[in-house]
């Protein structure tokens, strides 16, 4: 594995473990960047359609980018940490080198906004930036129909169990 790709996957695995976290930035500031990120669509897939590797792909070039301090398409390792104790600095308020939990989630919520928006998207099939209940429940709409396997109009334990060992993963397709 070449060394470039090495620094990608640790500073991805790193921003993982972390959870990478995203929080409350100023109110109207949150607004803008929501309606802005909302009319892009560009994460958008349709109704239950996540886009999988596409959105793990676009996860890690948004850790990439954060990371790449001085935009030279390279990260190192003082970048990393640089970063990372930036994080800490800026949500640290009690300025005591640590984060408490109530310090961390503000931390979480910046990190994972991002991920909110996307999934936001893929739920407003008609780009309105509002989920109706449609919308919302359309990704479950035949989720009894893909696993009763005795077609029994439910799903057990039994089925359940089956499916979840069926490769760690849920059936999509009914057959």
């Amino acid at each position: 594995m070449k060394r470039p790709t090495k620094i990608i996957l640790g500073v991805v695995a790193g921003g993982l473990a972390l959870a990478s976290v995203s929080a409350a930035v100023v109110a109207n500031e949150r607004k803008a960047q929501n309606k802005e990120l909302i009319m892009a669509s560009g994460g958008y897939h349709g109704h239950g359609k996540f886009a999988g590797h596409r959105d793990m792909r676009k996860g890690m070039i948004r850790l990439f980018n954060e990371h790449d301090v001085n935009k030279d398409g390279a990260v190192t390792q003082a970048e990393v940490d640089d970063v990372r104790k930036a994080k800490v600095d800026k949500y640290d308020r009690d300025k005591d080198g640590s984060l408490s939990l109530s310090e961390f989630e503000a931390l979480w919520l910046e990190q994972m906004r991002s991920v909110m928006v996307d999934g936001f998207q893929r739920l407003d099939d008609d780009g309105s930036g509002k989920i109706t209940v449609e919308e919302f429940a359309a990704p479950f709409s035949n989720i009894i129909d893909r696993h009763d396997d005795d077609d029994d109009g439910d799903v057990d334990e039994e089925e359940l169990e089956k499916h979840m060992k069926s490769k760690g993963k849920w059936r999509h397709n009914r057959g």
